[in-house]
């Protein structure tokens, strides 16, 4: 199931998948959306979290072991796959369509992956249909969404900063929101 970033926060409230894929270029977008996720994860019980770096040399067996349920005493995790490669790769595409398979309810899987091709999102592992994967493709931010994500960081700090300034911001360092948030800090403390 696909799920746009703006509309996470609602899907999170209705149910907490057990398997949220995010793809795409969008550092910020996809901090915001891992934050959310584990906060809520969190809220449920599920203690642990545990980061793989995925490389070209990963040791898939890392992945399973840590994925196999243990002991009868263990704690619901999170795992969370951080790919660090340009690409998926069929080793990963095969262990991902098998955890999608026979998911684990005592873990939440949150697999980073580097910004797909068009063709890719046709493909099975991805779990589009599956009602059990929540599919975030991330898009590149425009100034519209730049100034939602500003506004909406004034108004969560109660930041004194004005939309003039905003919008400033936004024009100043469209395209790269981490740099836009930088600087509506920077501007809230003068």
């Amino acid at each position: 199931m696909q799920i746009y970033y703006n509309q996470l926060d609602n899907q999170l409230k209705d149910n907490l998948k057990p398997i949220y894929i995010m793809t795409g270029n969008e550092i910020y977008q996809e901090e915001v959306c891992l934050d959310k996720i584990v906060k809520t994860a969190k809220n449920k019980g599920f203690i642990d979290h545990d980061v793989l770096y995925v490389e070209k040399t990963f040791d898939w067996n890392v992945f399973d072991s840590l994925n196999a349920n243990l002991s009868l005493f263990s704690e619901k995790k999170i795992i969370e796959l951080r790919f660090l490669t340009k690409s998926v790769g069929k080793t990963a595409e095969k262990k991902i369509n098998e955890y999608i398979q026979s998911h684990s309810k005592d873990n939440v899987l949150i697999a980073r992956l580097p910004e797909l091709k068009a063709a890719d999102f046709k493909k099975k592992w991805l779990g589009i249909k599956d009602p059990n994967v929540g599919l975030i493709r991330l898009y590149p931010l425009t100034k519209k969404t730049i100034i939602e994500e500003l506004s909406n960081a004034v108004s969560k700090y109660n930041y004194n900063i004005n939309k003039e300034c905003i919008n400033y911001i936004a024009d100043m360092y469209e395209g790269n929101m981490i740099a836009a948030n930088q600087a509506l800090i920077k501007i809230d403390l003068m």
